[in-house]
């Protein structure tokens, strides 16, 4: 499920945490997986593989961002 329909509608901020939770954990845990001890791991799989996997990072790091602007905007608050 994708950011925007979890949070259509919404006006109360908890759901935009626990997805901003979510995600961030996930963001964690890949970030871990191609870094440190796991980057010798990340460096023997395929280049696609690796793309991939860089790519998902990436697409977390814009849901939090999104989830951080949703709750943001219910705040009343700048837009980052």
């Amino acid at each position: 499920m994708d950011m925007a329909s979890l949070m259509q509608g919404s006006r109360d901020t908890t759901k935009y945490r626990d997805a901003l939770n979510i995600k961030s954990v996930q963001l964690v845990a890949l970030a871990t997986l191609i870094t440190g001890e796991g980057f010798e791991h990340f460096s023997n799989l395929s280049e696609n593989v690796q793309h991939n996997l860089l790519s998902l990072v990436a697409d977390l790091a814009d849901q939090i961002e999104d989830a951080n602007n949703s709750i943001n905007l219910i705040n009343g608050e700048p837009h980052t």
